[in-house]
């Protein structure tokens, strides 16, 4: 545990940079400095008080600002890093201790489209676990509009592909509201080569919909791998589609489940363990099922 938290504090240390001291002292002297001007005599240095508590105060603003930004610059060096070092730890441990082969990675690139989201959406990865077999990314799938480069989320969770059989549909979950808004004004970005509209059939299928092309029932993979995937705590919402003999699925987790070290508790430790085992085990569970 010492080795991996001395590891971590050395990437982290790298990062963080100067503190932000002297501003707060410049501003702390300026409000002193007016507000001393005025107790000496309000008449005669009121004006220039005004200005130096008006400065302080401008200075205290762009300090704050500046305080959120590095921040969550720095929250996110510190995830970044937790994954590189300690999930990677943890994925090894689960393969020496399972007899698995997953392979874990940090490289934020895509190969294969994912055809559950718009075909325009950007993508954007944590991490992967894969192996001959299957792949595994915890990422998010979004676009960016406007000159402010609003973020718009289409997709928040685990995205797994594989081989599956010959095919073309897809099962969706009962979309959200906030989901239904989003993808009723998507097309507004750019045409959708993955829309469900492709598709020539629909039907009510459990808690959600299942789209073909043909009115063929849903397959036996997708209904054992849904059945499987509705025992697991975290899923919230799931979607699985075949397309070129490949399976995709999109889980929607209850909450983003990337727990980071912080503190350099064993409590954190933990609980990213303990994601990293069921990331693993989710593997394990859909393959047994193809």
């Amino acid at each position: 545990m010492n080795i991996l938290f001395e590891k971590l504090k050395e990437k982290n240390h790298q990062v963080e940079g100067k503190k932000n001291r002297m501003l707060f002292i410049g501003v702390a002297v300026m409000m002193i400095t007016g507000g001393a001007l005025l107790m000496v005599d309000i008449d005669r240095f009121s004006t220039v008080s005004a200005f130096l508590i008006f400065f302080a105060l401008i200075g205290l603003i762009i300090g704050l600002f500046v305080i959120a930004l590095k921040s969550s610059r720095l929250r996110q060096q510190r995830i970044k890093h937790s994954v590189e070092v300690i999930y990677k730890k943890y994925i090894e441990d689960y393969n020496i201790k399972n007899g698995s082969s997953y392979q874990f990675d940090t490289i934020n690139e895509v190969k294969e489209k994912w055809y559950l989201v718009p075909s325009f959406a950007h993508i954007d990865c944590d991490y992967s676990l894969e192996n001959d077999d299957i792949k595994m990314y915890h990422g998010t799938a979004f676009n960016k509009v406007g000159d402010k480069q609003q973020v718009t989320y289409y997709f928040k969770g685990i995205y797994i592909v594989l081989d599956g059989p010959l095919g073309d549909c897809q099962y969706r979950d009962k979309a959200k509201l906030t989901e239904k808004i989003i993808n009723h004004f998507k097309n507004i970005y750019a045409n959708d080569e993955f829309s469900l509209s492709n598709y020539q059939y629909k039907q009510e299928e459990e808690s959600g919909t299942f789209y073909s092309q043909n009115k063929e029932k849903m397959p036996l993979v997708m209904k054992n791998i849904l059945a499987n995937l509705r025992t697991i705590a975290f899923v919230d919402s799931v979607k699985i589609g075949l397309k070129n003999k490949r399976l995709h699925i999109a889980i929607e987790q209850d909450a983003i489940r990337l727990p980071y070290i912080k503190k350099y508790t064993q409590k954190e430790l933990d609980e990213i363990q303990k994601v990293v085992n069921e990331s693993a085990k989710l593997l394990d569970g859909i393959l047994a099922l193809r």
